[in-house]
C-alpha cells in the first residue's frame, strides 16, 4: 500500500484585519514574514514580524511618518501605491482614505495625529 502526502503552502498574504498567532507566516511585499509577538501591525515596520525569507528582487517599499497640521492631504513620491494608512498606531479603513496619484486623503485625521504611510513601489 501507497501513502500519499500533499503539503500545501499555507502562508497566505498578510490582511491587516486579520488577527495571527505567534509563529503564523504571512507573505507581504515579496518577503515571507513569521509573527514573534500575536500582534498584527504593518509586516515592513518590524514591530510584530521577523523576515524568514526574502526574494531576490526585493521591492521598494516605502514607510513615512507625518504629523497632521490642518491638512486631510499628504504628498507621497512619484510611483508610490500606499497599502496601508495608520493615525497614531491604528490602522485607518479603507473607506476612510484613497490616494490619487501622489496625494493620499485621510477623512479621519486630526491636527496633531501621527500619521503613518506604508507602500510599494
Amino acid at each position: 500500500m501507497q501513502n500519499k502526502v500533499k503539503i500545501f503552502n499555507s502562508n497566505a498574504n498578510w490582511n491587516e484585519k486579520k488577527r495571527y498567532k505567534i509563529n503564523s507566516l504571512v507573505d507581504y511585499v515579496g518577503s515571507t514574514y513569521q509573527n514573534s509577538t500575536g500582534s498584527n501591525s504593518d509586516p515592513t515596520l518590524g514591530l510584530d514580524w521577523v523576515v524568514v525569507k526574502k526574494l531576490d528582487v526585493i521591492p521598494v517599499v516605502y514607510h513615512q511618518d507625518f504629523i497632521a497640521s490642518g491638512s486631510t492631504d499628504f504628498i507621497v513620491d512619484e510611483g508610490i501605491l500606499i497599502q496601508n494608512v495608520f493615525l497614531n498606531s491604528i490602522s485607518v479603513n479603507g473607506a476612510d482614505w484613497s490616494q490619487s496619484g501622489t496625494t493620499v486623503t485621510i477623512t479621519t485625521v486630526q491636527n496633531g495625529d501621527l500619521v503613518t504611510l506604508t507602500g510599494r513601489n
